[in-house]
């Protein structure tokens, strides 16, 4: 049984956290968290739309995170997050993936700054070939025999729903994320051909009090 860590990004308008709404949502908190197989929740704001949120909530299975949705609590909120959402800037529009990472969320968001990025891939793409190319790209980095400066921990791992391939990794700074970029892009180029969309931004994360 695997973990399914949820990455929810969410554009907020500029008065959401003193609106009625969501002075309603704050009051859902302590029952949200206390969802069944609900593990860790961590928040943050994305560096490039600070005015946006960015949840993960880890679950301890994909059943918990399924059932999660039929919870009257969880369609509260949904409705108060709808009247909270900035609907003014079409490229930041809010998004939802649950992934089944290859390792703990947890490790990576202890990082200064965590890159999340979001591979849509197309319909018609052979996720074997996605993935022999994917596996080909990592190891050629780590052949490198030393890893990118700067960098802390990495998971990445498919969405429960549609060709969605998801990236994170924890960095000393964006800086050094940016910098590994260009040292690496020639072993990543052939992954290249394989995206449609690619959503990918910075976060510093914190875990609320339990």
């Amino acid at each position: 049984m695997s973990l399914i860590t949820e990455f929810q990004w969410v554009p907020f308008k500029a008065d959401a956290m003193s609106s009625p709404a969501g002075s309603e949502l704050k009051k859902l908190v302590p029952e949200m968290r206390a969802r069944p197989g609900l593990l860790h929740t961590f928040h943050g704001a994305p560096i490039e739309k600070p005015q946006s949120r960015e949840f993960v909530h880890v679950w301890e299975s994909e059943s918990a995170y399924r059932d999660s949705k039929t919870l009257p609590v969880q369609a509260q909120a949904s409705q108060l997050f709808r009247q909270l959402i900035d609907t003014s800037e079409t490229a930041f529009a809010p998004f939802r993936a649950a992934v089944a990472l290859d390792r703990p969320f947890a490790a990576v968001a202890a990082a200064p700054v965590v890159s999340l990025a979001f591979m849509m891939l197309g319909a018609d793409v052979d996720v074997k070939a996605f993935e022999a190319a994917w596996t080909a790209a990592t190891a050629s980095v780590a052949e490198s025999g030393s890893k990118p400066a700067g960098f802390v921990a990495g998971a990445s791992g498919w969405a429960v729903e549609g060709k969605v391939f998801v990236v994170v990794s924890g960095w000393e700074s964006v800086e050094a994320n940016e910098a590994a970029h260009e040292t690496t892009k020639a072993a990543f180029g052939a992954i290249r051909g394989f995206e449609k969309t690619v959503e990918v931004h910075h976060t510093s994360f914190s875990a609320p009090p339990q």
